[in-house]
């Protein structure tokens, strides 16, 4: 029997919060402030002969592009395998709107700002919601988005998200 079977009630939880707070404070950030105009950052992985890391971006260079050309907006691409922990914390602190493809990773989206959001990208093909659920227990906002396919010759596990392609079929009325 489940005790709680309806998993969308789960909007936060003490234990998440309590780590937050405790990794926060031992790297001394718990208190920043957010930035001053949105901050968005994405998560890209770079997969080499010596390293597996899972799902990856195939249009990486397109997604990037899309993103920069908000005259609104800070953009950021990371990847941490490139950074130390504090300084992967240290970004972090300083997003609203975090990209990127599903992958352990996105579990820094613990320790954003308040108002964050996290944008997963999902294979087309499976839909996971692992991070649905942490992100909820963390306080923050999930958006969960599917790649529109998977890329043909690159290897298993590269997808491609087309943004404005998803946008296309949208229509507001009021």
């Amino acid at each position: 029997r489940v005790a709680n079977p309806d998993h969308l009630k789960c909007h936060s939880a003490g234990i998440v919060q309590e780590y937050r707070k405790f990794v926060l404070n031992a790297v001394n950030l718990h208190h920043v402030p957010p930035p001053p105009i949105p901050y968005i950052i994405l998560i890209l992985r770079q997969r080499t002969k010596e390293k597996n890391v899972g799902s990856v971006l195939a249009n990486e260079d397109e997604v990037k592009a899309l993103l920069q050309k908000g005259n609104m907006v800070d953009v950021h691409v990371a990847d941490f395998s490139q950074m130390s922990f504090k300084d992967q914390l240290k970004l972090i602190r300083s997003t609203n709107i975090m990209i990127g493809v599903h992958g352990a990773g996105l579990m820094h989206i613990m320790f954003a700002s308040a108002e964050a959001i996290l944008v997963e990208i999902h294979p087309s093909s499976r839909h996971a919601r692992d991070l649905r659920h942490a992100v909820r227990m963390s306080g923050k906002i999930y958006l969960p988005v599917r790649a529109t396919h998977s890329a043909e010759g690159v290897c298993s596990r590269a997808y491609v998200w087309s943004p404005l392609a998803a946008t296309k079929s949208v229509s507001c009325s009021r």
